[in-house]
């Protein structure tokens, strides 16, 4: 498993980083500001009168802002992680490292990506990110966080060099498209500083090697460059027995700044291609005790739940079936694996006359594969007897198993009869550009107006082909096909019994959809004294078009022929392909407004208070289709659906900040933020691959809630000598209060009202303690949350709380270089967000399932050379 996130000189990290550094973040006060940062700063705005304020709060926003102004100035929650501080806290995935922002709820997510992120109580109905957006510089990676097997995750790395600045709520309605939550901003660096530094680690309880590099600086006078990358390999803690990781990143870009502070031109490139395994359900066993909670999640016996793998060498390749002509394809289960070609470039010019012209521009070539094995757990017994499901479409009663050799199949074996998914996401690339025109005007003979105009255009095209088999596989590690016969007759082949359509006859399918997003917006601002107000608004106007195309019953066909495994005679073997009668153009447009209004109090140098309400929208894109919400032959939308191809998120929020020492620094240095919220939501979405119990075959589940949540996020440090101390918590009291959800079988029904959210415990939080001495540095990370609910119809069953610690250590040899020691969930520790089969009324006793668990313990040395 992939330990991305460890390279620099951890001595460097307690002086710049943890020491009176602000929430979760940080820049020391010594410490230049980020490139991002600096560079607007200084020409969109003067100076503030007071001194600058320090840390974190005083890190300027450059994230979902129309100001250059400090955080402890900025009437926004918001939060601004170094990469020092993600480096010190050595995450396994990129979930891991969202954990560090207030606020922001993920899911497991695997080192490849596929976290749910939910924001402020808000759950993820479906799945992806639907009202967060990842950006890399300012820009969207994709402009819909919850593409099916493209969620923005899969695309966005931490670097080296990154720092990630954080908005939730606010602006983030009316400064970014489709982000009515948050925005979370990876900012690279852009060469201010000369320098450089390689960073070699490795797995020492698992296979993996791995190399981080950055170096930039000045190349001539006024110009400057930066780039930084990693490449990483191995088996991962995983270990599925073959290489699942292998892949790089690369980011570079050159910048020249004008004569006469007149602002700056910046290039930009990257290129990725990372392979990253997706497992990530283990067999456990559980216990339900009374109100039918969930408590003592264990590792099934035999089994480590952290570190199983489903797929093995015998299981590393299969074949998918062509969705036009049934031809056989053989493939990888290769996890995740995304591909980009990003190019871009950035304009910041001041003209003269205290106007400001700033323009950001992107094309970016991406693609990629999901492709693993989903995991299910029962002996091979429950399946003797029974017919065959239909995905396969023999009708054929199963009377055992046989391995490829021909070998029989022990009844006790437990096997794992679920999807074997491939999906071939062939463009999820897009073009992005950000404009804007923003000037100080002067009021009462002072300048204190802000107006900044822009407009927004990203297109976003996406084309896919899902290929969900129907298949068999032993539940061991490092799965082995088994294949179910009947009698003398196969009803598989190489552990595939039915070929595209394991979640149902609509699930072998296309896409093939784009959806320009014009977004004209408009902000303006007050400073008064210590009094500031802003107001934006914004408008978006979206287009999708397309097809999308799936199969359907009579394409579902039985091939018959010879057998390849000894003992049967012939197989029997489903196969669904397109079926041209399904094909949905869409044609259709969405367009919202947004708005946002926020105040902040500047009570004194090192203290604020700030209140604001904004209103947000986010169009549905992929997952409204293909449904009943379009017509089959125009492609536009059907009026009941028209004031449902949008989600709307409203929220409220006040809080205060502040920073300063304790008895003039004696009893330390402290930087705080606390925000009070309330936000509520709408969300209407189409998913296949959920499907009603009544039976296998009947899915695609249609959602129309409504939620509301209440609660308060607090983030902060506190340093004293050579101790330090950085943590967040965040509240959130969440309500389903309106719940219809629809099956193509069974039709439409009310939920159960006024129950917490699915999958979004209450509380979480992360504290890390850290003390330094000499050339030695030590660190704790403790990351957790309370009860976990999970729906079961109308009531919901909570899973036990949990709790992870990890560790690092460092020593430095000499001013250049150093030796770290990172553990990663240090006990072990078995963290379950989801677990199969749960329902309510269950009877109090010990379970078998399988469950969605934090990656085991995970031991990574690496040397850090520096110059």
């Amino acid at each position: 498993m992939k330990q991305p996130f460890r390279k620099k000189t951890l001595c460097v990290l307690v002086s710049s980083v943890l020491m009176g550094a602000g929430s979760g973040s940080a820049i020391a006060d010594d410490a230049a500001p980020t490139p991002q940062a600096a560079e607007p700063a200084a020409a969109a705005t003067p100076a503030p009168a007071a001194p600058a304020p320090t840390g974190q709060l005083g890190a300027i926003v450059v994230t979902a802002s129309s100001q250059s102004k400090s955080v402890l100035e900025s009437s926004l929650s918001v939060s601004d992680i170094s990469s020092e501080l993600v480096e010190a806290l050595a995450p396994t995935s990129q979930a891991e490292v969202l954990r560090m922002i207030p606020g922001i709820i993920p899911s497991q997510g695997s080192p490849g990506g596929n976290a749910n992120i939910a924001v402020r109580g808000l759950p993820v109905p479906q799945g992806g990110s639907p009202f967060v957006q990842l950006q890399e510089d300012g820009l969207p990676t994709v402009l819909f966080g919850d593409m099916q097997f493209g969620n923005n995750d899969y695309w966005t790395k931490f670097d080296h060099s990154n720092t990630i600045q954080a908005v939730r709520g606010g602006s983030a309605s009316t400064l970014a498209s489709q982000a009515p939550g948050a925005v979370i901003n990876y900012i690279s660096d852009t060469g201010t500083r000369k320098g450089g530094e390689v960073s070699l680690s490795a797995g020492l309880n698992y296979d993996e090697q791995r190399v981080d590099f950055a170096v930039g600086g000045p190349i001539a006078e006024g110009w400057r460059f930066h780039t930084d990358g990693y490449l990483v390999q191995g088996n991962g803690l995983q270990d599925p027995g073959f290489q699942a990781e292998k892949g790089y990143q690369i980011k570079a870009n050159v910048t020249h700044d004008l004569d006469g502070g007149k602002g700056y031109i910046r290039g930009y490139i990257k290129l990725l291609d990372d392979q990253e395994p997706y497992q990530n359900q283990a067999p456990v066993t559980y216990t339900v005790g009374s109100g039918g909670n969930v408590t003592g999640v264990h590792s099934y016996p035999g089994y480590s739940a952290g570190t199983f793998a489903t797929t093995g060498p015998a299981s590393q390749y299969f074949n998918v079936a062509n969705l036009s002509n049934g031809q056989l394809q053989q493939v990888q289960a290769s996890g995740i694996h995304p591909k980009a070609e990003a190019f871009g470039a950035e304009l910041h010019y001041l003209p003269g006359g205290g106007w400001v012209l700033d323009d950001k521009f992107r094309y970016t070539n991406m693609s990629g594969t999901f492709s693993t094995y989903f995991l299910g757990f029962n002996p091979a017994s429950s399946y003797i007897g029974n017919p065959i499901g239909a995905a396969n479409g023999s009708g054929r009663t199963v009377t055992g198993f046989r391995y490829n050799n021909g070998q029989t199949v022990s009844p006790a074996t437990m096997l794992s009869n679920s999807v074997q998914v491939y999906t071939n996401v062939s463009d999820a690339g897009s073009l992005a550009n950000d404009a804007s025109l923003s000037r100080q005007f002067s009021v009462f003979g002072k300048n204190d107006v802000n107006a900044k105009a822009g407009v927004f255009y990203m297109n976003q095209h996406y084309a896919a082909d899902w290929h969900p088999n129907y298949t068999f596989l032993t539940s061991g590690p490092q799965g082995v096909p088994v294949n179910p016969v009947s009698g003398s007759v196969a009803l598989a082949q190489n552990g595939v019994a039915g070929y595209n359509g394991n979640w149902g006859n609509g699930t072998g399918r296309i896409y093939d959809i784009q959806a320009p997003d014009t977004a004209p917006y408009l902000t303006l601002g007050w400073d008064h004294g210590s009094l500031s107000l802003d107001a934006s608004v914004r408008r978006d106007l979206i287009r999708v078009t397309g097809i999308t195309e799936t199969g359907s019953a009579n394409t579902l066909q039985t091939v018959t022929g010879p057998s390849s495994i000894p003992g049967t005679t012939s197989s029997q073997v489903g196969l669904l392909t397109l079926d041209p009668a399904t094909t949905q153009p869409a044609n259709y447009g969405i367009s919202y407004n947004s708005w946002s209004a926020g105040a902040l109090y500047l009570l004194d140098d090192n203290n604020s208070v700030f209140a604001r309400a904004s209103r947000g929208g986010r169009a549905n894109f992929d997952r409204f289709l293909p449904n009943n919400n379009v017509n089959a032959i125009t492609g536009a939308l059907n009026p009941a659906a028209v004031p449902t191809s949008y989600s709307v998120v409203l929220q409220q929020e006040i809080g205060f900040k502040s920073q300063g020492d304790f008895a003039d620094g004696k009893w330390g240095r402290y930087s705080t933020e606390f925000t009070l919220f309330h936000d509520e939501f709408s969300y209407l979405g189409y998913d296949l691959t959920l499907c009603n119990p009544t039976g296998s075959t009947n899915c695609g589940q249609s959602t129309n809630n409504a939620y509301s949540a209440r609660g308060f996020e607090w983030d902060g440090t506190y340093g004293i000598g050579n101790f330090a101390l950085t943590g967040q918590v965040t509240y959130s009291d969440g309500s389903l209060d309106t719940a219809n959800t629809c099956y193509p079988q069974t039709g439409c029904g009310t939920g159960t009202t006024g129950i917490q959210p699915n999958g979004v415990p209450s509380v979480t939080y992360m504290l890390s303690p850290s003390y330094r001495t000499g050339p030695y540095y030590g660190a704790l990370v403790i990351t957790g949350a309370n009860a976990t609910p999970i729906n079961v119809g109308t009531a919901n069953v909570y899973l036990e709380p949990y709790t992870l610690v990890s560790l690092v250590g460092s020593y430095a040899w000499d001013a250049n270089t150093s030796f770290s020691l990172h553990v990663n969930n240090l006990f072990n520790s078995i963290a379950s967000t989801y677990i199969n089969g749960l329902s309510a009324g269950m009877a109090q006793g010990t379970y078998t399932s399988t469950a969605t668990v934090a990656y085991g313990r995970t031991v990574v040395g690496s040397v850090t050379f520096k110059f």
